[in-house]
């Protein structure tokens, strides 16, 4: 949403401010203070971001991680990044690739859940623009997907 309105440098402050409050971050702000990062132009801090997290699985975590470091040329850092990113969600790829795909039917229950293909499209329906506009990152999926 921030994005949509042109606020996305106001939506990273805030993002940063809510992780110095919360380190723990159990709500998962972390995810979209490292997309804002990337966005932004700030790949270093989006890898900052994620290695202060350094065994984590959340989807955005692992996904932004790879996405930080193509943006920064680190190719190698950037293809084990994806394989690791892989192993929290192997569907994202499948939908970042394919974007005419239908998304899944979501069943009712308390939430979506982590790996599965629902989460992958709500991962591609916030971040697969930025994907699609950093180069070689669509590049680096199309390598790990052979």
């Amino acid at each position: 949403l921030a994005r949509q309105f042109g606020q996305m440098k106001d939506a990273f402050g805030l993002t940063l401010e809510l992780l110095g409050l919360n380190p723990a971050d159990n709500q998962g702000v972390r995810g979209k203070a490292i997309h804002f990062a990337i966005a932004l132009g700030e790949p270093e801090h989006a890898l900052q971001i994620a290695e202060d997290y350094p065994d984590d699985m959340l989807v955005e975590t692992t996904y932004g991680r790879a996405l930080a470091l193509v943006s920064l040329g680190n190719k190698n850092r950037a293809k084990k990044a994806l394989k690791t990113a892989k192993k929290s969600n192997s569907h994202v790829v499948n939908y970042l690739l394919h974007p005419e795909l239908e998304p899944p039917e979501v069943e009712q229950g308390p939430g979506i859940i982590h790996g599965s293909p629902e989460e992958a499209c709500l991962y591609v329906l916030d971040w697969g623009d930025l994907w699609n506009n950093i180069p070689g990152a669509i590049g680096l999926l199309k390598q790990g997907s052979v």
